[in-house]
């Protein structure tokens, strides 16, 4: 048997949180649309050998996931999300070599001053040494360090978690070849002048007519590989997510959260007092809980100084599970608390604003406001907006 043949896009450790029983799991095939009960959640979001054989990248998110699912799983017992208050003397630290300054010194203070055993004074030693050098390889080419993310590992966790979940699954390898493919055929190729030039040295070796010609251009795939695409992404993601805060926010209501193949919601709000915009990221992480990653100043701007917002509004729960509907590939999934009723409801009132493979494009601030709220969720006036339609007014206010 093939070692890591299946490799997930979607993690198990994701998926059994909404699962109906141990093994199992309730599903929505949109393509065929299809509600299909208790079926193993185990054979959900995943492909032979999506990250490819060398195991790399599958080594490397089965380690991030490790480390995060206890986290969700604690998350999820008590309800909430623990930050520490940064202590106003590491507040002084804005660069790694700052706060490598200020922690040697308080390691020359316990190498001097504490009376202990040497085993204690190495393990602390040891510590602070290995934390240094988990700092540089990290933070090395950072000109700015988000210090509050030392001080709270957990966080950091979260944040990398919902970075690389929002660029790994399958429908941003397929989009992202369909936009490629879309450039080559509308801008790229339709050149008249490197047309005639390739058609000249095409011709010089093949019986090849203009309509053989035109037909071999329409047929041109170029393809991009997830590992590829992982590296170009990951450097933009987690730049954007590492600057900034986290919220819980916890549904208070009857109906529970769906997950869908594509599980981060990316949302984009315009500052009003600029052309700048702040950025949101929402993983769903139970049927009760979804963890918001967003910018300072953004729209949670009542809820400074908490840690989640509780959401009493079924509307909005609505408004969310549709969001993961229109965001999915092709399947989302849900608990036994979610009825037939519910699905087709969530189904009927965002089919017509749902658009196959809409892609989240990356561009510059300058360009996003025009752009990108066309390809992105998009909160104008309060309102949260998909493709110009309106999903929901007085989101999350």
């Amino acid at each position: 048997m093939a070692i890591n043949k299946n490799q997930h896009f979607v993690p198990q450790m994701l998926l059994k949180n909404f699962a109906t029983t141990f093994k199992y799991i309730n599903m929505y095939t949109i393509k065929d649309c299809k509600l299909i009960k208790n079926i193993s959640f185990r054979k959900q979001c995943q492909s032979d050998y999506f990250y490819g054989k060398d195991l790399i990248l599958e080594n490397f998110f089965g380690d991030i996931e490790n480390k995060t699912e206890p986290i969700f799983q604690d998350i999820i017992k008590n309800q909430v999300i623990n930050v520490k208050e940064v202590p106003l003397e590491y507040q002084k630290c804005s660069t790694v070599q700052d706060l490598k300054e200020f922690l040697k010194s308080k390691l020359d203070i316990i190498n001097t001053t504490i009376e202990t055993d040497a085993p204690i004074q190495d393990s602390v030693k040891n510590f602070i040494e290995e934390y240094l050098k988990e700092l540089e390889d990290k933070f090395k080419n950072s000109t700015f360090f988000p210090l509050k993310l030392l001080y709270n590992p957990e966080i950091l966790k979260i944040y990398t978690f919902t970075s690389y979940q929002a660029i790994r699954t399958e429908k941003i390898l397929v989009q992202s070849n369909e936009l490629i493919n879309l450039y080559c055929n509308a801008e790229a190729i339709p050149d008249a002048k490197k047309n005639d030039l390739l058609y000249e040295e095409l011709n010089k070796t093949t019986s090849l007519t203009r309509e053989d010609f035109s037909k071999f251009l329409d047929s041109i795939i170029v393809k991009t590989d997830i590992q590829s695409l992982i590296k170009v992404l990951a450097d933009k993601f987690m730049k954007n997510i590492m600057l900034s805060s986290v919220i819980l926010l916890k549904n208070t209501t009857n109906q529970k959260f769906i997950l869908s193949d594509s599980p981060v919601l990316h949302i984009l709000k315009k500052n009003k007092d600029s052309q700048s915009y702040d950025r949101v990221y929402l993983l769903p992480i139970s049927p009760e809980l979804i963890i918001c990653i967003y910018n300072e100043g953004s729209f949670f701007l009542n809820d400074k100084g908490k840690t989640f917002k509780e959401i009493t509004d079924l509307s909005h729960i609505v408004a969310l599970n549709g969001m993961q509907y229109i965001n999915a590939n092709n399947n989302f999934y849900f608990n036994k608390c979610v009825n037939q009723q519910q699905i087709k409801f969530i189904i009927e009132k965002y089919i017509s604003i749902r658009t196959s493979y809409m892609y989240f494009k990356f561009l510059p601030e300058k360009e996003a406001y025009s752009l990108q709220k066309d390809f992105v969720f998009f909160i104008d006036d309060n309102e949260i907006k998909f493709n110009g339609k309106k999903i929901c007014e007085d989101f999350l206010e």
